[in-house]
């Protein structure tokens, strides 16, 4: 009895069924909520508790809690007792969609300790099952996929995978041919999210224009979502910006930086901490449009916010080296020379 099955009209659970089911529930809010010692203790007792459920039919309760623990334990740093619990996990489950599940997780767990070969394996697996039928299962094993991929440097793999999970989650792929929706279909959110991976994935290979081009769609239905003024979008301006400066369209670039500078403003307030990177990305394209007498203000504003950091720390160096870049651009060469050697120290 998989929690979440059974149906109205299922024979009631028994009081060790009503057990397992509330630790199991209790460890799933406790996880959600971020509380991870109250979760593993929870989920330790749903384990225990599944072992004691009538076999062969209580062996995907303690497959599911199997699971759930080896999450919980992997939010813990502890990714040697997650694998070993995704494992047991997959030998108690006989069900599609739960042998589905071990199987992606310690396929995950595994790439993300670098056992590159073993995860392939679990995953190669995982995704044949779900294509057979466990669709509901598809969207995430894609994700793992191609990250796997691009671990493995298969980055053209990598966005053939990325792809498919953008036309997978998209709400258009279910329109008939040749029907016009009254309204357009609002995105989910595994839409956007795959939307923006495939996003990043095309700019870290150096497809600036494929990029440029999801993040603009990616921005736009966010706007759709009625998410015009959110973090979530304010990174997709973000991605659009570094886009459009490295496909040389500078004027774009601009654009899209400045306005994911007042989408953050508009939802942090101008004197956030946060907004520090978003003045040096505005700063930066700034500088790379040529419009060095605009961004000296930002610059210098960042280079000041950033001046009690260490003199090696990235985000100072990186200031630094933008404010050098108008320095120069502007012909205050001495200036310039000065901070220099403040990063070569670094």
């Amino acid at each position: 009895m998989t929690l979440g099955t059974q149906a109205p009209d299922a024979t009631p659970l028994t009081p060790a069924q009503r057990a397992w089911s509330q630790a199991l529930k209790q460890a799933i809010a406790a996880r959600g909520g971020g509380r991870w010692i109250e979760a593993e203790t929870a989920g330790r007792k749903a384990v225990d508790l599944a072992r004691a459920l009538p076999f062969p039919d209580g062996a995907n309760d303690l497959a599911a809690s199997l699971n759930l623990l080896g999450t919980i334990l992997q939010g813990l740093g502890r990714s040697v007792e997650a694998k070993a619990c995704y494992a047991e996990a997959l030998d108690w489950a006989s069900e599609p969609r739960a042998r589905v599940v071990a199987m992606a997780n310690l396929g995950a767990a595994e790439r993300e300790s670098g056992a590159f070969a073993e995860a392939e394996q679990h995953l190669a697996e995982a995704l044949a099952v779900a294509r057979g039928g466990v669709l509901e299962e598809l969207d995430g094993l894609l994700d793992k996929w191609a990250r796997l991929l691009q671990q493995t440097d298969r980055e053209e793999a990598a966005l053939e995978v990325f792809q498919e999970r953008v036309r997978l989650t998209d709400p258009m792929a279910t329109v008939p041919d040749g029907e016009i929706p009254a309204e357009p279909a609002k995105p989910s959110d595994a839409h956007l999210d795959a939307l923006f991976h495939l996003a990043s994935a095309e700019l870290e290979c150096g497809a600036a224009g494929l990029a440029g081009g999801h993040f603009q769609e990616l921005s736009e239905k966010m706007v759709l979502r009625g998410g015009a003024r959110s973090l979530g979008r304010a990174q997709a301006l973000t991605g659009l910006a570094w886009a459009r400066q490295q496909a040389g369209q500078h004027a774009e670039a601009v654009v899209a930086a400045r306005e994911a500078l007042e989408v953050r403003e508009a939802i942090l307030g101008k004197d956030h901490a946060e907004l520090l990177t978003s003045r040096h990305n505005l700063a930066h394209v700034l500088l790379a449009a040529g419009k060095a007498r605009e961004a000296e203000p930002l610059a210098r504003a960042v280079v000041e916010s950033v001046s009690q950091m260490a003199v090696d720390d990235a985000r100072r160096v990186a200031a630094v080296g933008v404010l050098v870049g108008v320095l120069e651009k502007t012909g205050r060469l001495r200036e310039a020379s000065t901070l220099k050697k403040q990063l070569s120290k670094s």
